[in-house]
């Protein structure tokens, strides 16, 4: 009779077991700690019967922001030895996405170099990467979503969208400008044991975050990429036993049947062992491939606004499908220069601090963020439109302008503000159609300026929707060429624009944003297997910012992503549907 191994038989008794231990950080030094105090658990843990020590404990009661792979390692009474710690995958809660490989996909061809000015309205947006995901229905082809094709594509289009393919910098005077360095843009490619139906209805949560690459800003403005990418495939994995459960997460990795490995999680406080069976997977398990796959995209603020974004990736997807340019970018950002010398001849409201809480507003529980999206049919806007008849009101006010008064009056609501308490709505505005003479259409960069009406709420929530819809039109048609140039010379005359910077402070309670994707070619991008089935914010970044997004299907509908207090969004679900 064969002995096992002292692995084997704990392999045999129990799947899965978390060690607490104070050490903070993945770093080689804290790995090998850890690694030497599992060792001493392993060995103490060796005839134990404990079959309820599985995957569950990590899928369900821990929040898994990192995981490590560590190949073997040196410990004489076991006999392993090795020293190989790969970064391996990303997990929060349920799903893992198992990283293959990482690539900084250059321009095909040599590319202009310098700086590359930015104007006012560049250096006003959030300073982070946008995040978006785009989801994709398997086609059968023998070539889905194959890498080699992207990335070919990426870095032909890089070529004359090169400044994406750069770095920020500042220059001689403290400004932010982009490096055109031709350093690359991040392309991953992930895999993970979710399917494409546990995102739901897709709002935009820290799992479908997670299909975007993370990215590290604490190396300074100079050190990450302007684009990030992911490329993400579904599959299912099946088992045989309760001992190799945890391996439908780890599906993709080539196991050895001679090298025992432990993965170990790091959170934000604490970090965790957990021991992995060595045997061959082939042999162990029977793939079942759901076949979806997603494109996480990342792309920093200060590059591109959301058209210019898609005008980027929708590019990417022709030169994927073989086709030519059709649009080429312009990519010279002094259009927007202010005037010499700057005439603001406006009181540029939408730059002045948001309104504050007079008083606080009450709730049962401490706050905690919530982001839901909320699906209306062409039938509920249709309805949400005519009532801009009521009670008199002869003016007519479009679909977009009802649905952003009707999501406004129902935030009031929801979060229950006093009558005198005022509020203030941001209004994403494209400029593009606005400005004269019109910039060229494939200008690169941001052109997007805010609508900000102000209301108290009392009357927000007492009159019909058409009033918020009727503040909503008039601070859009205030927004013309003439408060346009005025607002680029407000911004020329401002110390530092640093200060004007969008954030949590903006947006929360009792304030809105609403940035609207309706009349953008978000579900254009084809890579030569397919439209999208949806493409939506791949996470809400503040408490009182949210997204209308248009159906994937031409079918009328419009969803409505939003972030609240989480007490907040229980009654915004049922006033959102109160039409």
């Amino acid at each position: 009779m064969q002995v096992k191994p002292p692995l084997d038989a704990m392999i045999d008794q129990a799947s899965f077991h978390v060690l607490p231990t104070p050490v903070v950080g993945p770093t080689e030094d804290n790995v090998r700690k850890l690694l030497g105090q599992s060792c001493s658990f392993l060995e103490e843990f060796h005839g134990t019967s404990d079959s309820d020590r599985d995957v569950s404990c990590l899928c369900s009661s821990v929040l898994v922001q990192k995981l490590w792979l560590v190949e073997s390692f040196s410990d004489e009474n076991l006999g392993w030895k090795g020293d190989r710690i790969e970064r391996y995958s990303i997990s929060t809660g349920k799903m893992i996405i198992n990283v293959k490989e990482s690539t900084m996909v250059r321009p095909a061809e040599e590319t202009p170099q310098g700086g590359l000015w930015n104007s006012n309205v560049d250096l006003v947006v959030p300073r982070f990467h946008t995040p978006s995901v785009y989801f994709y229905r398997p086609t059968g082809a023998s070539n889905f979503f194959d890498a080699k094709v992207l990335k070919e594509a990426l870095s032909k289009a890089l070529v004359q969208f090169y400044p994406m393919a750069g770095r920020l910098r500042r220059d001689e005077d403290g400004r932010i400008e982009i490096d055109c360095n031709g350093e690359g843009v991040l392309f991953v490619e992930a895999e993970t044991a979710s399917v494409v139906a546990d995102f739901g209805d897709f709002a935009p949560t820290l799992e479908l975050k997670q299909l975007i690459p993370a990215v590290d800003y604490s190396g300074g403005i100079s050190t990450y990429p302007l684009l990030v990418l992911q490329s993400t495939a579904q599959k299912f994995i099946a088992f045989t036993s309760s001992a190799q459960k945890f391996h439908r997460y780890l599906e993709g990795i080539s196991f050895e049947s001679s090298s025992p490995y432990i993965l170990l999680s790091s959170s934000d406080d604490k970090q965790f062992a957990a021991k992995l069976c060595y045997a061959h997977l082939s042999q162990m398990v029977t793939h079942f491939k759901c076949g979806g796959v997603s494109l996480g995209v990342g792309m920093q603020h200060h590059a591109a606004d959301g058209f210019s974004g898609l005008h980027f990736v929708n590019t990417w997807s022709d030169m994927a499908r073989g086709l030519d340019l059709t649009i080429p970018p312009f990519i010279d950002r002094t259009l927007l220069r202010a005037r010499d010398p700057p005439q603001p001849a406006f009181h540029h409201v939408e730059y002045r601090p948001p309104p504050a809480m007079k008083t606080a507003v009450e709730t049962s529980k401490p706050e905690s963020t919530a982001v839901s999206i909320f699906k209306l049919t062409r039938d509920q806007l249709n309805t949400l439109k005519a009532k801009a008849k009521e009670g008199g009101n002869i003016i007519s006010y479009s679909t977009y302008e009802m649905l952003a008064g009707h999501v406004w009056r129902s935030t009031c609501k929801a979060r229950g503000l006093p009558d005198d308490q005022e509020t203030k709505l941001y209004i994403a505005t494209d400029g593009r159609s606005r400005l004269h003479p019109p910039i060229p259409p494939g200008y690169f960069g941001n052109v997007i300026f805010t609508a900000t009406p102000i209301a108290v709420a009392g009357e927000i929530q007492s009159k019909p929707t058409w009033f918020a819809a009727g503040k909503i039109h008039d601070a859009l048609v205030r927004m013309d060429n003439d408060y346009l140039r005025s607002a680029l010379d407000y911004l020329e005359l401002q110390s530092d624009l640093s200060t004007l910077v969008r954030g949590a402070h903006t947006f929360r309670c009792p304030n809105l944003g609403i940035t609207s994707w309706a009349r953008l070619p978000i579900h254009d991008a084809d890579f030569g297997w397919g439209r999208p089935i949806f493409m939506g914010p791949g996470g809400i970044a503040y408490e009182g910012l949210s997204f209308i997004i248009p159906s994937s299907t031409s079918d009328g509908s419009m969803s409505v992503a939003i972030s609240l207090q989480a007490e907040h969004m229980k009654l915004f679900e049922k006033f959102i549907y109160d039409i």
